[in-house]
């Protein structure tokens, strides 16, 4: 058991985004991770190879998807189709976490 305040954080990349993987393996799937994106930050196009479900543990996260924008408060749900291009954003000052997981691996797919 670990409360969230305990949880150990590891920098996502060259990004600000900061991940802790919760159960299995990120890199062959499946897994379970807490994703931090910073208050005020704007992800940008991206995709998955696999479909990922994710809820809002905290702050307010802003996904768009299809042409769709929605602001995701605490408690909300996503499932976003793997292969399908979405943005993502931590709107407000307060920290997003948001619990994801995947039953395959976890990639990030750029527009081209």
């Amino acid at each position: 058991m670990t409360q969230l305040k305990d949880i150990e954080w590891t920098q996502f990349g060259n990004t600000p985004i900061h991940i802790s993987v919760l159960w299995g393996d990120r890199d062959t799937g499946p897994y379970g991770m807490y994703l931090k994106m910073p208050g005020g930050f704007h992800v940008g196009e991206h995709g998955h190879s696999n479909d990922y479900y994710a809820i809002t543990v905290q702050g307010q996260w802003e996904h768009t998807r299809a042409g769709k924008k929605e602001v995701l408060p605490v408690g909300s749900y996503v499932m976003q189709p793997g292969a399908e291009f979405h943005d993502d954003a931590c709107v407000g000052p307060k920290d997003c976490i948001l619990l994801v997981v995947q039953n395959g691996k976890g990639d990030v797919l750029l527009p081209q």
